[in-house]
């Protein structure tokens, strides 16, 4: 709970850390409860969808809720249903000739052309991941917080570490940015 309220009748009116507010009743019945949909990124990673036009992504949500994703404008910061965004959608690349990235996901011998991918220590574990369509490289999101950039052959172009597992990975190539959403809640767009 991050903050209550205590009515005359007795009711408890609170708002959660997930931003879900409700109210109680003095005999600690519920009484109502509302929960926007909030993207949900712990547990198994899944791909973060792109838009045609490149203004858009996709968000999982919570497994009990209604819908499995959720859109977010990434130009004019606003949610809306998938469905309702006028789009189609392209899951990041994860091969293409040139680049082939292999038993990545979940794994700690994950590949690119043969090549294993570098890793701070061997647990280490590449969750989320994204081929370049046209440069001969991928970035791909690691179980120990990192982003990074890597050639077909396997060496390091860059790297950042963020605070948490990075989950899903995306490229607006014609932008020039990656978005990495990580396990903590944070969305980051990288230049």
């Amino acid at each position: 709970v991050a903050d209550l309220a205590v009515l005359r009748g007795g009711q408890v009116v609170y708002v959660s850390q997930d931003g879900a507010v409700a109210a109680i009743g003095p005999d600690f019945k519920p009484l109502w409860r509302h929960a926007a949909p909030t993207p949900w990124f712990r547990g198994a990673p899944q791909p973060m969808k792109l838009s045609a036009d490149g203004r858009w992504i996709t968000l999982p949500l919570p497994s009990d809720a209604k819908d499995s994703e959720i859109a977010f404008n990434l130009y004019e910061p606003r949610f809306e249903r998938p469905s309702n965004v006028a789009q189609t959608w392209r899951e990041p690349l994860t091969a293409r000739p040139g680049v082939q990235l292999r038993h990545w996901q979940g794994s700690f011998r994950g590949t690119v052309n043969g090549n294993d991918l570098p890793r701070i220590h061997g647990r280490e574990m590449a969750l989320s991941a994204a081929v370049h369509s046209s440069e001969s490289a991928l970035l791909y999101g690691s179980s120990s917080g990192r982003l990074r950039k890597v050639s077909a052959e396997g060496k390091l172009i860059w790297a950042r570490a963020l605070a948490a597992e990075v989950t899903a990975v995306q490229l607006l190539e014609p932008a020039g940015l990656v978005v990495a959403a990580s396990e903590d809640g944070f969305l980051r767009v990288i230049r």
